[in-house]
């Protein structure tokens, strides 16, 4: 499913959407980019398959765009530079884990499969979103209301064909080192102690020395909706995404106090 705010004058910006989100997740961004970029949201609701899913956005995809994709997103847009990395301008992969499945995950995740069709969406939200943000945040009863109605939003079996996708995903970490565009690494970590390739699983700080242009990013205090949820982060990931070079520095953000997104950064036309 596309969202947009469609205007062919600017820079195209296609947001992918995570597991269980939908155009939601990206709402404060939109409106802060609307006078800026033509930003369209892809959510990924009855697909079963990475690869399934970077076809459908190349699809509807213009000749080139900037790309920016979280958790299960990033691996989406892992998916579509792997498939025809020519019109991907810019990158920006947000709490995307890409190591290969470990063990014991399909357990987990099927576990959760079964959850949803068994006492609902609601009980899965319930039991699948607290771990996703940083214990400081579990009590925002607004946050968490609005995340809870996004999951409900979604069925359960649209969720089993997700899950189906992050089981069998592709190997990307030998993509990494091949990207040419200009790339952010974004996560959220819990601690200030914690490693972003520990927080989020890709493996960003091995990512960037292996190519000179991934710029890394950490959100403290954030958990995994860190990038989604920050204003300075917000406003990084777009600088990043639309900038014309890259630069080789990581960023670490505090937590915002209202655990809020707005992106005030100005964009640079290619």
């Amino acid at each position: 499913m596309l969202s947009s705010a469609h205007s062919s004058s600017k820079p195209v910006l296609l947001l992918l959407c995570g597991l269980l989100c939908d155009a939601a997740i990206w709402q404060l961004q939109r409106a802060a980019l609307r006078d800026l970029a033509d930003v369209q949201v892809v959510d990924f609701a009855g697909f079963d398959s990475i690869t399934q899913m970077a076809a459908h956005v190349l699809a509807i995809a213009p000749p080139q765009f900037a790309l920016a994709g979280h958790s299960m997103g990033g691996l989406v847009a892992l998916e579509i530079v792997r498939q025809a990395p020519a019109p991907v301008l810019r990158l920006a992969l947000l709490d995307t884990g890409i190591a290969p499945r470990r063990d014991g995950e399909r357990e987990e995740r099927l576990g959760l499969v079964r959850l949803a069709h068994a006492q609902g969406m609601h009980a899965l939200a319930q039991h699948w979103l607290p771990p996703m943000l940083h214990p400081d945040h579990t009590a925002d009863a607004e946050l968490m209301d609005g995340l809870v109605a996004m999951v409900q939003r979604q069925s359960a079996q649209s969720f089993a064909g997700q899950t189906n996708a992050l089981l069998e995903r592709p190997d990307a970490t030998p993509l990494l080192a091949q990207i040419a565009c200009p790339t952010l690494l974004g996560s959220g970590v819990r601690t200030r102690g914690a490693p972003l390739g520990a927080a989020s699983g890709h493996g960003a700080t091995d990512s960037q020395s292996a190519a000179g242009n991934f710029r890394e990013l950490r959100a403290h205090g954030a958990g995994r909706s860190a990038c989604c949820r920050q204003r300075r982060v917000a406003r990084l990931v777009a600088g990043c995404v639309m900038a014309r070079r890259p630069t080789a520095r990581c960023h670490q953000v505090g937590a915002d106090a209202h655990h809020r997104m707005a992106i005030q950064h100005a964009l640079v036309r290619p």
